[in-house]
């Protein structure tokens, strides 16, 4: 038995602006961080609450815990719930922050869970749980930069996230790894290990400018995937602050 609503997903728009539309049948849910809804149509209800659905029974502690988690991984204390209470299919849509790529993707097809890159995800179907996760051990842990805190995503349904310029998938089996600049890691599923190392020696550290640590992912037992960007935002944000006038 499902845990999650059951959504239809479509991704619309150009390239690089992109937008995710949701259609909910009559009584369904699905979810959203706060401010992420462009459109939607009228017999689509919106509420702020405390629950992501994920708990069939939670009350305001267990309430309280949640949006705690959800505030140390990057989001919104509040669950932005969208209901159609109408009596036909009806139609949510959903933006991007940036410029770059939305994805959709079946936790069911991922062994039910993702970790995200903290302000990457964007919705889901309602009953997925929106957690925090510490990744990585040792070095991982005190240096990982923007990889330090992921977005645990679990469910059995669709869940919406998005990376600054393109996305690039890699599925790595056990043992094969990756270097990757820490901004670049978008998410990756289970079977995958990550940590972070020193770059390189002090000549590295000074003139390469991709700062002292890197992330490494390794693929384990079954293996798993990582999701990469072409444009992290923090780059983005690097390129134009050069730009701006100097007083």
């Amino acid at each position: 038995m499902k845990q999650c609503h059951e959504i239809d997903l479509e991704i619309i728009g150009q390239p690089m602006a992109e937008a995710a539309e949701i259609t909910l049948d009559p009584g369904e849910i699905c979810i959203s961080e706060a401010g992420a809804m462009s459109w939607m149509d009228t017999c689509i209800t919106m509420e702020a609450t405390l629950t992501d659905g994920s708990a069939i029974k939670s009350g305001l502690v267990s309430n309280l815990f949640g949006a705690a988690k959800r505030m140390m991984a990057g989001e919104s204390a509040t669950v932005m719930q969208y209901k159609n209470v109408g009596n036909k299919r009806a139609k949510v849509v959903f933006g991007a922050p940036y410029l770059g790529t939305i994805v959709g993707l079946d936790l069911s097809e991922v062994d039910g869970e993702i970790f995200l890159q903290r302000g990457a995800y964007i919705a889901a179907s309602f009953g997925t749980s929106i957690s925090v996760a510490f990744a990585g051990t040792g070095m991982g842990s005190f240096f990982g930069g923007e990889g330090l805190v992921f977005q645990s995503i679990k469910g059995d349904d669709k869940v919406i996230f998005h990376a600054g310029g393109s996305i690039i998938q890699h599925d790595l089996k056990d043992g094969e790894e990756l270097i990757v600049d820490s901004g670049s890691l978008v998410g990756y599923t289970k079977g995958i290990r990550f940590d972070a190392e020193l770059s390189g020696g002090l000549r590295n550290v000074i003139f390469s400018g991709e700062g002292i640590f890197n992330s490494r992912v390794r693929g384990i037992g079954q293996g798993g995937t990582v999701f990469l960007q072409t444009l992290p935002f923090s780059k983005l944000c690097a390129e134009i602050s050069k730009s701006l006038p100097k007083r």
